[in-house]
């Protein structure tokens, strides 16, 4: 026979279970992140170098502006502070050192002669008629001289600029025979709209990923949280590839290029050369900024007074303010200004007389190196575009081979029975009959052609509707010794959720597929009549009991089909692994494992034994590897636990007060109350078995992915009647498993 194990079939098929669509749709998913990567990339795609410096100027550029900007800064402090310097010097003049003012000739001849306010109003009146011409003449030699500093500032830049190309030119020419050189180009800011879209369509590859085996990682973070840890970390290392020099390139610029460079060459580069420059002027400024504060603080304080004794005489006797003192100081400012833009004409000058000759120096340099340059141009835009395509082929590989992969595993699942899990055994129903000989799509049936055994001849023959063949499936068997009440427990939870019922946040739906029928008529004879099935065959393969399951998922609603199998209690405790029906047992997503507490230890025990074996031979177990798929430890008939010797005291009464005493403290469909209830179980364990290590033996193989599940198929309300006829059957915590097994998987349906 062909089955799979269930690392490589079971789990494969659980991963897909995000994706619910037709078969004709099963390709949209990929189409639209990879439209999503290849828009992203191809923004830039026909030019990256046209996108490398949308806004502002070239970095040769910006730092040649700087630099003027410096430079002329520097130079109008250094004169604005001389200039203040020599007014305070004069101004100290207006006293002597004993503070006692010294004479001003005109104030001093105005206020000795004592002229009439009349003739002092005309002489004043003179004095600003012929003060007015000289104030608005030298204005416009001020004016003229401001003005004249706009071509020599754009001389200076574009001197500058020409200077700064021409050395990094000349530098990344001769970088880039470096090795390092070209692994540095690599996060040159003209290449960060690359990085940007390469992180868009990376990022949106993993999110598709994750989306898509959500319950996958689910599982990992709930099952196995170091292994979850090191998915998550490479998932996050494959986008920090790409989102971390795109971070660089965007905050940095090309701080982070020039380090790397400066790395190998002992000089450094030119930008971090013209960069000290600059930091050394700033630094003068401010110390410039300084000293003219402080100058202007002492010139101001002279001024002040200057200022107070003009005013006491030129106003006596006028009614007025004659403005000849504002005057005199609008030259004094007007003067300031001419001292000042005359220094930074000299700086200017100066500059450029240094700068011509260099830049006529390196022309001749690069007119030499002509081809290095060229070929690093050439090898700066193949470096761009070698990485958009790098970028984008890498996409498109692992989009490929993402989908190729679903593809893969919603070929092998179409192709696998859900029963026996024979691969290529799957048929339309030649036995479906339907009027003028057309099946209609949507009740069309296939079934399944698998001989399981020849001795005894056994054949599978499970039908099933073709529209469910691309559902997810999840297969939980029931385990246990003999009249266990594995049997009771699954009838009653095939009739709870036909009716519609459920723990926790998740909906089931019946399917009418092979057996479904007979599991009806049982139901309704153990519920009308309390009569009790027979042992299930051993013979055979049990048929399932299947429900189309949906959850509702934040992420996006995810729907499978859940299979539970009812096996004998004689397969559990005397098939060996190479007998067909343990072996399909055995390949499950989970398992109930039923104990019974009216039974003794020993058969229960060896049985749970040989399942930790078998487990570990089937999924090829080390000594210390444990197997992390979920056991829910069924303890059936708790109703019946007041009739055993262990319950003629208080213990069990008070064990049923505590299960009710929980439900009334926690929220219905809480992971909160099953595990209040497991562990309140696990303390009662001691009582009913105190020779049968039940945790430590389980925990061996299954690390901590169990828990236990009080439960009785028959009610509460009569505790001790053993005759199901003379009772009311009302099930309690039986979907409690079902519910925990599926959040286990990776369905968070239970509230955490």
């Amino acid at each position: 026979m062909k089955l799979r194990s269930p690392g490589r079939l079971i789990s494969g098929m659980v991963g897909t279970s995000a994706m619910t669509s037709p078969r004709h749709r099963r390709h949209h998913q990929f189409r639209w992140y990879l439209l999503v990567g290849l828009a992203c990339l191809t923004l830039i795609g026909a030019d990256p170098q046209a996108k490398s410096n949308p806004v502002g100027d070239p970095p040769g550029v910006q730092l040649a502006n700087e630099f003027a900007q410096a430079l002329e800064e520097k130079t109008r402090l250094a004169a604005e502070t001389a200039f203040l310097q020599s007014e305070a010097a004069l101004l100290s003049h207006d006293r002597d050192r004993n503070g006692t003012p010294r004479p001003l000739p005109l104030l001093d001849s105005l206020q000795e002669l004592q002229l009439l306010p009349e003739i002092q109003k005309h002489v004043l009146t003179l004095l600003e008629e012929n003060t007015e011409p000289l104030n608005d003449q030298i204005g416009k030699l001020a004016d003229d001289s401001t003005a004249r500093l706009k071509p020599l500032r754009e001389a200076v830049v574009e001197t500058r600029s020409e200077l700064n190309s021409s050395h990094l030119s000349l530098f990344e020419a001769t970088v880039q025979r470096q090795f390092t050189g070209q692994i540095a180009s690599l996060i040159n800011v003209d290449n960060r709209w690359l990085w940007l879209c390469g992180v868009l369509a990376v990022g949106t590859l993993l999110l598709v990923r994750v989306h898509h085996y959500r319950h996958y990682y689910r599982r990992l973070l709930w099952v196995r949280r170091r292994r979850a840890a090191f998915v998550v970390s490479g998932l996050i290392g494959c986008l920090c590839l790409v989102l971390i020099p795109t971070i660089l390139t965007f905050v940095l610029g090309n701080k982070t290029y020039e380090s790397l460079i400066n790395l190998t060459q002992a000089g450094g580069s030119p930008t971090m050369r013209l960069e000290k420059e600059l930091a050394d002027l700033q630094a003068e400024i401010s110390q410039l900024q300084q000293q003219r504060d402080s100058r202007r603080t002492e010139r101001d304080a002279g001024l002040a007074k200057r200022r107070s004794r003009v005013t006491a005489v030129l106003d006596r006797g006028t009614g007025k303010t004659v403005p000849v003192q504002e005057l005199s100081e609008s030259i004094r400012d007007q003067l300031r200004t001419l001292a000042v833009n005359s220094k930074v004409e000299f700086a200017f000058a100066a500059e450029l007389a240094r700068e011509l000759p260099q830049l006529n120096t390196l022309a001749k340099e690069r007119k030499g190196h002509e081809a290095d340059i060229q070929r690093y141009r050439w090898f700066k835009r193949m470096t761009g575009a070698g990485l958009g395509i790098f970028l984008l082929v890498c996409t498109l590989w692992n989009g490929w081979t993402l989908e190729r992969r679903i593809a893969r595993e919603r070929k092998t699942l179409a192709r696998t029975c859900p029963r026996c899990l024979a691969v290529d055994k799957l048929q339309p129903n030649p036995n479906q009959q339907f009027p003028g000989g057309i099946v209609a799509t949507e009740i069309r049936e296939l079934v399944c052609s698998h001989v399981i055994q020849e001795d005894p001849y056994e054949e599978c023959g499970f039908t099933f509707l073709e529209q469910h063949r691309d559902h997810p499936r999840l297969t939980f068997p029931t385990l246990g010794v003999p009249s266990s009440g594995k049997t009771v427990g699954m009838l009653m939870t095939y009739h709870q959720l036909r009716n519609g019922m459920s723990y926790g946040s998740g909906s089931f739906e019946k399917l009418s597929i092979a057996g479904s029928q007979k599991f009806d008529e049982e139901v309704d004879d153990l519920i009308r009549r309390g009569i009790v099935p027979s042992r299930t065959s051993v013979l055979t393969l049990p048929p399932p009991m299947v429900f189309n399951f949906c959850d509702s998922d934040p992420l996006g609603k995810s729907n499978a089909l859940v299979n539970i199998f009812d096996y004998a209690g004689m397969m559990t405790t005397q098939q060996s692994l190479n007998h067909v029906h343990r072996f399909r047992a055995l390949n499950a997503d989970g398992y109930f494992f039923y104990i019974d507490p009216t039974y003794p230890s020993q058969e229960q025990s060896d049985a749970l034994n040989r399942f930790r074996e078998d487990i570990k031979t089937l999924r090829r177990l080390g000594p210390n590897q444990k197997v992390h798929t979920p056991v829910a430890l069924c303890l059936s008939k708790i109703d019946l636990m007041v009739n055993q010797p262990y319950g003629r005291g208080d213990t069990i009464l008070e064990f049923y007060e505590d299960l009710r005493k929980i439900e009334q403290t926690t929220e219905s469909g809480s992971l909160e109350r099953v595990v209040k209830r497991s562990e309140l179980t696990a303390r009662l364990r001691h009582l009913i078995w105190p020779d049968w290590e039940i945790e430590t033996q389980i925990r061996g193989v299954f690390g901590d992915q169990f828990l236990f599940f009080p439960m009785t198929p028959i009610g509460m309300d009569q505790p001790g009647e053993e005759n199901l006829s003379q009772r009311d059957l009302r099930p309690y915590c039986i979907l409690e498993p079902l519910s925990w097994l599926l959040h286990m998987n990776g369905y968070p349906i239970l509230k955490e």
